[in-house]
């Protein structure tokens, strides 16, 4: 449908036509979602769902704690999350990195933070322990990554890649539950991902009262969307592309129209999450019938690291709280910020990908090594920049690099080795 509008859009006295067939094309999709989505709750697929992923969440979540504690300075992985100056949610992944490779080689992660960007006093001062004991090396000698099986403790250096890669890295999946989780989730990395951040995030009990308190002063009630800008270092340091404020707003409100016919609410709310203050300013002169709601601390004045700062690290955290509460996430995937929501998403629903909407790319992890996409339409192609797809094509998608492409992404037909441009849906 966006290929659609795009094409009338460059014939101006079509576009009425082509908006009418839309607003059809629309109706009959929401009424098809709708009923759908009441199929699923009556043949009882989606409570067999429910126990399986809790019963898989079971299986991982014990993990940090069944490590051997009193060997921890024989068997263990230290890491200097404070040498890593980026935002949280680059920060996380990182850590979430160190977790991984914790977990396929059975080793305690003990991680430094001192002096860390967000709280110089650690990471334990704003979320839980990564284990309630062993917590340092000593005097044990380390070696550097990636050490041996018989190494006592393996250094990992801050760096953004880990070099040599190891196997247990994105997009892998533990072989033992991959095959439980492919029933349940269309994208098992995003739930395995989902998992290890569930652990991690686990907030201190001053970091959990911050955040009730000031959930109650917005007193916010679903329904509500949640949307993320980001402007300012995005912008600043060229790290994704200006996305104008009706396009996630028109998200917004097909979200609305699409709720309106199976529920009854009194008015339309949204919750932006932003750095930027005049994003909210304009988008309260804009879309005066909503009900804008925003973090109150957002600088009056625009600050290029504010999002990377120890000023905000409460405020960063509430924002994700109310994000995952929300009905529908609106946000671009190529922030490290949005991409954690999305794998904290899973954890509230067996499938969180029909509670996101992104605007400039599909999920993907920071130096995965493949993407691999099935291919369940036929395409002509159009032009010289596609090519002839056929169903069961695997197509490797390439990391975003290019924030320009609005919708569309780089790929490889694995079949016939030709890059791809394809469009997601």
């Amino acid at each position: 449908m966006k290929k659609l509008k795009n094409i009338f859009n460059r014939n101006k006295n079509s576009l009425s036509i082509v908006e009418k067939v839309l607003s059809v094309v629309f109706e009959s999709k929401r009424a098809l979602l709708t009923n759908m989505e009441k199929l699923t709750e009556v043949d009882g697929f989606n409570a067999w769902r429910n126990k399986e992923s809790a019963d898989l969440s079971n299986i991982v979540q014990p993990f940090a704690k069944s490590s051997k504690l009193h060997e921890c300075q024989k068997n263990s992985m230290p890491n200097k999350l404070c040498k890593y100056r980026c935002g949280l949610g680059c920060q996380m992944h990182h850590l979430i990195h160190s977790m991984i490779l914790a977990y396929g080689l059975e080793r305690t992660l003990i991680l430094e933070s001192t002096n860390w960007q967000y709280h110089e006093s650690g990471w334990d001062k704003v979320f839980l322990p990564l284990s309630s004991s062993c917590t340092t090396i000593g005097n044990v000698p380390t070696v550097n990554w990636p050490g041996s099986n018989v190494s006592r403790v393996i250094r990992l250096r801050p760096t953004k890649r880990v070099t040599p890669r190891s196997q247990y890295l994105p997009l892998a999946v533990p072989e033992d539950l991959v095959n439980r989780i492919k029933i349940i989730h269309g994208n098992p990395i995003a739930w395995w991902v989902g998992q290890i951040i569930k652990y991690v995030w686990r907030l201190q009990p001053r970091t959990t009262n911050y955040i009730n308190n000031q959930m109650e002063k917005f007193g916010i009630k679903n329904p509500f969307v949640g949307v993320q800008i980001r402007r300012t270092d995005k912008i600043y340091y060229a790290e994704a592309k200006y996305q104008a404020v009706e396009r996630y707003m028109d998200v917004v409100d097909e979200y609305y129209k699409s709720i309106e016919i199976k529920t009854n609410f009194t008015k339309r709310r949204v919750y932006i999450a932003t750095e930027e203050y005049s994003v909210i300013k304009e988008v309260k002169t804009k879309y005066p019938h909503y009900e804008i709601l925003h973090n109150q601390n957002i600088p009056k004045i625009p600050k290029i690291n504010f999002a990377r700062s120890f000023d905000n690290i409460f405020d960063l955290i509430l924002d994700v709280h109310i994000l995952l509460r929300s009905d529908l996430l609106v946000c671009t995937l190529t922030s490290n910020l949005c991409r954690l929501i999305y794998a904290l998403l899973q954890n509230d629903h067996v499938d969180g990908s029909a509670n996101i909407v992104s605007l400039d790319a599909v999920y993907w992890y920071h130096n995965q090594l493949h993407n691999k996409r099935k291919v369940i339409l036929k395409h002509h192609p159009e032009n010289a920049a596609e090519i002839d797809l056929v169903p069961g094509d695997i197509v490797d998608v390439t990391v975003v690099t290019d924030y320009s492409l609005n919708g569309y992404s780089h790929g490889t037909n694995l079949r016939t080795r030709r890059k791809v441009l394809w469009f997601w849906m």
